[in-house]
């Protein structure tokens, strides 16, 4: 098998090289998106067109390269989200050559005069939901976002508004291109507008400095809540510590309330993602104002009824179960489905049916809850003296999935 070439071709064929265009030119096959071979009308090279599904495309790849000299165009660099890494899967890394360019994300970088070190680099393209640029967001770190016709700057504009965001966008449409455009935009502006099927979309991560700073066990009347519903600080720290949490893992906080669980565990799961499920949109507004108050970019609020808004989450490592009770167990049930093996589950409980509930739940799929009564008594001043008010004892139950659920 001959080696068979994957030349990026930049912005535009000006940004190509004399040895990129040298290794285009003596190519007697030539793949490419449509885009890209029109850059070539006159070129005499068999043409292979990649779109849609890749599998045919590759297989004449791997056939033409073993008599003649293939040559891939790709856009930008072909191992930044690029065709390259699957050729290289295919055809083993000694039969494929890479000649990178200059990629999208730098070409906007260079027009908004942005760091390239201090930017995530998310792609949408092809993807079914927008999980990855969630993850992202839950840094303080700007993203910039390559972008689909499906999930295009209107979608990200739409998906921001939902998520309670409040700042400006910038697209970029045809980047290196004659029409090339830049707009900075507000999301409701952006929701609506026509853009290019070329753009690329750039969320400044700049976060507001927080109105208070966060740490493990804040004080009850940190949080704004409603009518003293939130999860008490010595029984958070209980929830917290059972639920295990480690860098990097996703968590559902399911019936989150004001998400005060939800908002201390992203100090336990740096990188990760904190999904606050509340049904009550009012109580998803309470949500909002406490991530404003802590500059808290690692949760992201869910307005919906568990278990039926669950399904468009991404799948969690740890699960929260915490507020109403009515739909216990099939939140459990849909819940553990989703979980890995070695995944965990907690929930809280003040009343026996809830208690029961989901022990026997948890038994049904296959495991032993761990069972642990919390009972908290604080210290209250009386006369010149301390009397201890007992708290209203909570149950956590907790079970870990095994391999064989």
């Amino acid at each position: 098998m001959r080696p068979v070439y994957v030349v990026g071709i930049g912005m535009s064929p000006q940004d190509l090289t004399e040895a990129h265009r040298r290794i285009i030119e003596e190519a007697e096959v030539l793949a490419g998106g449509s885009r890209h071979l029109a850059f070539f009308p006159d070129h005499q090279a068999d043409k292979i067109l990649l779109e849609g599904g890749l599998d045919a495309a590759i297989s004449r790849i791997r056939s033409c390269a073993h008599g003649k000299r293939v040559v891939v165009l790709a856009s930008g660099d072909p191992n930044l989200y690029g065709i390259a890494p699957r050729l290289v899967r295919e055809f083993g890394p000694e039969n494929v050559v890479i000649h990178p360019n200059v990629t999208a994300v730098q070409a906007a970088c260079a027009r908004l005069k942005q760091s390239l070190s201090d930017v995530r680099v998310v792609s949408l393209h092809g993807r079914k939901d927008l999980s990855s640029l969630d993850e992202a967001l839950c840094s303080k770190r700007s993203v910039m976002v390559y972008t689909d016709p499906v999930n295009g700057p209107g979608a990200i504009a739409r998906h921001l508004l939902k998520l309670g965001r409040t700042d400006r966008i910038c697209v970029l449409e045809d980047l290196g291109l004659e029409n090339e455009r830049i707009r900075w935009m507000g999301l409701e502006e952006a929701e609506s507008a026509r853009f290019s099927r070329l753009a690329m979309v750039f969320i400044n991560g700049r976060p507001p400095a927080p109105a208070r700073s966060l740490h493990l066990g804040m004080p009850d009347d940190s949080y704004a809540h409603e009518r003293g519903l939130v999860t008490k600080a010595e029984i958070r720290a209980v929830i917290l510590a059972t639920l295990a949490l480690s860098p990097g893992l996703t968590l559902w906080d399911v019936g989150a309330g004001c998400a005060s669980i939800a908002i201390e565990a992203t100090l336990l799961a740096p990188g990760g993602r904190v999904y606050a499920v509340e049904k009550d949109l009012a109580r998803v507004d309470l949500i909002r104002h406490n991530l404003d108050t802590f500059a808290c970019t690692g949760v992201i609020p869910v307005n919906g009824k568990a278990p039926a808004c669950l399904h468009a989450l991404p799948d969690p490592d740890r699960v929260f179960v915490g507020g109403s009770t009515d739909m216990l167990e099939e939140i459990i049930r849909s819940s553990w489905k989703r979980l890995p093996a070695g995944g965990r589950l907690v929930a809280s409980a003040v009343l026996m049916r809830t208690l029961s509930t989901a022990m026997d739940t948890l038994r049904a799929l296959g495991c032993t809850p761990d069972v642990t009564l919390v009972q908290v008594a604080r210290g209250e001043p009386l006369a010149e003296d301390v009397f201890v008010k007992a708290m209203n004892p909570v149950w956590i139950i907790a079970g870990t999935k095994g391999e064989n659920p």
